[in-house]
């Protein structure tokens, strides 16, 4: 699926509407999705990553559990003399969650969002919360109530009923605009999955996509398929790979001064 490293333009949206009575609908209606079946210790996220600066495209397959563990492969397009990252953490170490649900009421999301983007206008720093959370946990569906929740109460968004993701996934569209960039957030229809996030800047010959997430796939695992040499041994593990600062993947919604 990856073959270019060209960042694609901005997405197309269809037919604006006031999003309150149709959030407040979906809210209701929010539909189980093969996420709900699954259990186990991890949240499973793969996600893909464009970016316009520097051009890259990042493929990353992300394991975490309440007790801030976890682990992460990454692939980087285009392929340099390391062709996977391969990072761990031990618990407590996933610094950017909070340990256990983030979900527990729309509060406590709202709590999370504040953490991470207080200074940014309300609705932009919603849309990239939530896109934020949907890097890190694998909602269940009433965890996904409670973001829908959150976006209901949230002003001035717009609400798209036809959106159409880089997977060729047909989604609903939120948008926030600021001043010269606009944060575009695509849920499934019926489930409320986070399906793609993209963050893009207003200039002299229309938006620029700077950043794009495409979420391949959310769900739970009771074990991790890689797992760090000595893991399953008398053998001390080697030190983690502490995430750095730059590749967060969370910061990168965040746009630069």
């Amino acid at each position: 699926m990856v073959d270019s490293t060209r960042i694609a333009g901005p997405t197309r949206l269809w037919y604006p509407h006031p999003p309150a009575t149709r959030l407040h609908q979906l809210i209701g209606q929010v539909s189980a999705s093969s996420c709900d079946l699954t259990a186990g210790t991890y949240d499973v996220i793969h996600l893909r990553l464009w970016r316009s600066d520097p051009i890259m495209v990042r493929d990353i397959i992300r394991w975490r559990a309440d007790d801030r563990s976890g682990a992460q492969l990454l692939t980087s397009y285009p392929r340099g003399y390391v062709e996977v990252t391969k990072d761990w953490w031990l618990p407590g170490e996933i610094l950017f969650v909070e340990p256990g649900s983030a979900f527990t009421d729309s509060g406590a999301v709202r709590d999370g969002i504040n953490r991470r983007y207080g200074d940014i206008a309300e609705p932009q720093a919603v849309l990239r919360g939530i896109a934020s959370l949907a890097n890190w946990y694998s909602p269940r569906r009433v965890e996904r109530a409670t973001t829908i929740a959150v976006l209901r109460d949230t002003q001035p968004i717009t609400y798209y009923s036809r959106v159409i993701d880089r997977a060729g996934r047909s989604g609903i569209g939120i948008t926030a605009t600021g001043n010269n960039d606009r944060d575009l957030l695509i849920l499934h229809p019926s489930t409320g999955a986070v399906l793609a996030y993209e963050y893009a800047r207003r200039t002299p010959t229309g938006w620029h996509v700077e950043n794009y997430f495409l979420y391949l796939t959310h769900t739970h695992s009771s074990h991790r398929w890689w797992e760090p040499p000595g893991a399953s041994n008398d053998e001390p593990p080697p030190p983690p790979l502490h995430p750095r600062v730059e590749p967060n993947w969370d910061s990168s919604t965040r746009p630069a001064a």
